[in-house]
């Protein structure tokens, strides 16, 4: 009984540190200092308190607190989130620095399911620039896939000039990503152009095997017969193959290579020919000159 008594007083001196006043006429307050306040539209409002404040007429109140250095929120005893005096919101930290600080944690965000090729927002927001606005955020797509457990990704969405949102970047459910198109087919899809200062694609199986001994590059003849069937080199695709599938870069590398390799082979061929042309042809003219001396000297 002694021990509730004292709790008693003890609550009674602390909460008889607190003011009670009327805040503009729009409900209680309970301020450490009702006359240390500010005006709120054009009402007070104390630096240090709680209470209730209506904005408007006819508009129920809402809940304000007021701390002038900022306010924390505790339980279990320790601080978990602030909103400091320049309005910055730390969680999981006391010293946030920017407007909203999340320390060592994470945002989790679930939606209602409403069917497939369904967007939510996770993260939306608009800009307003001479009169027009821009619209950019990253949604949670659902594309499908999954049956009655739907597949879901993420669309990267962005607009100009007060357009709807468009996807300028799709992460698909199996990982595949698109840029400029919905359907991305493989791990990376682009429709449209690509710009880098390089690119490096990997290979195997690179066709140094044209030059082993007993590779047989063919005949020339051969070739040209095939090129003017097949309006194309063998081994590598026709025209319309390629339009209606595309290339795999590091393949066609490879077929080219293959090609240039068969070619410095023929080229050197060639040479072989030449210059076995040239000394049997030096070889003639030294007879000829031979007999034509010889015939001189008969005369």
């Amino acid at each position: 009984m002694k021990r509730l008594v004292l709790i008693a007083i003890l609550s009674v001196g602390t909460f008889a540190k607190a003011q009670t006043f009327d805040a503009g006429g729009n409900g209680p307050a309970v301020a450490m200092v009702a006359a240390d306040k500010f005006n709120y539209l054009g009402k007070p409002v104390a630096n240090y308190g709680l209470g209730w404040y209506s904005e408007a007429v006819d508009i129920p109140p809402y809940m304000y607190m007021s701390g002038f250095a900022g306010i924390k929120f505790f339980t279990w005893t320790e601080a978990r989130m602030i909103i400091d005096g320049s309005g910055k919101v730390g969680i999981g930290t006391l010293n946030p620095e920017s407007k909203l600080h999340l320390q060592d944690g994470s945002v989790f965000i679930k939606t209602l399911r409403a069917g497939s090729n369904s967007e939510y927002p996770l993260i939306s927001g608009t800009q307003a620039v001479n009169g027009t606005s821009g619209h950019a955020g990253i949604y949670l797509y659902e594309d499908g896939s999954g049956g009655f457990g739907q597949a879901s990704g993420l669309a990267f969405k962005v607009s100009v000039n007060d357009a709807s949102p468009a996807t300028a970047l799709l992460i698909k459910a199996n990982g595949n990503i698109g840029i400029g198109t919905d359907t991305p087919r493989e791990k990376f899809s682009v429709n449209g152009n690509i710009r880098a200062r390089e690119i490096k694609v990997e290979a195997t199986n690179w066709p140094d095997y044209v030059f082993d001994e007993g590779y047989k590059v063919g005949k020339l003849a051969e070739l040209e017969s095939y090129i003017k069937a097949n309006k194309h080199l063998p081994g590598m695709p026709a025209a319309k193959e390629v339009e209606a599938n595309g290339i795999a870069v590091s393949e066609m590398l490879k077929m080219q290579q293959q090609k240039i390799e068969e070619l410095t082979l023929h080229l050197i061929e060639k040479n072989k020919q030449l210059e076995q042309e040239k000394e049997k042809n030096q070889s003639q003219e030294e007879r000829i000159a031979k007999l034509e001396a010889l015939f001189k000297t008969k005369k």
